[in-house]
């Protein structure tokens, strides 16, 4: 039974000192913590959507969005593939529920292609 005590009081002076010699952070972890308090993080609220259809006759593309985040009426957009900007368009009046309607402006755009106001 001595042995026990012994081995428990040994055990609780191993942790408890374990535990007094990391009463703060280190520097390294002062200054990280320091740097992030000046640093502004602000929610991403650019347009994004995809073309669902081009009709290349009439010059117009049909464009679906989140619902989150509709075009206001004519609002300029460019249409980017792989990246890179391939054309622009302006929407008009005509939506319906996240489906949009917009006149191909300049350029070019496929079904696929990435809509947005950036």
């Amino acid at each position: 039974m001595r042995f026990f005590n012994l081995v428990s009081v040994i055990v609780c002076g191993v942790l408890a000192g374990g535990c007094a010699t990391n009463t703060g952070k280190s520097a390294a972890a002062k200054g990280a913590s320091h740097s992030l308090v000046n640093q502004i993080v602000a929610p991403d609220t650019s347009l994004v959507g995809r073309v669902v259809r081009v009709n290349t006759n009439s010059h117009f593309a049909i464009l679906n969005f989140p619902l989150s985040r509709l075009p206001v009426m004519d609002q300029p957009l460019g249409v980017y593939r792989n990246g890179q900007k391939v054309g622009e368009l302006k929407t008009t009046r005509w939506q319906l529920d996240d489906s949009v309607v917009a006149d191909i402006v300049s350029g070019e755009c496929q079904v696929g292609d990435e809509v947005s106001d950036r």
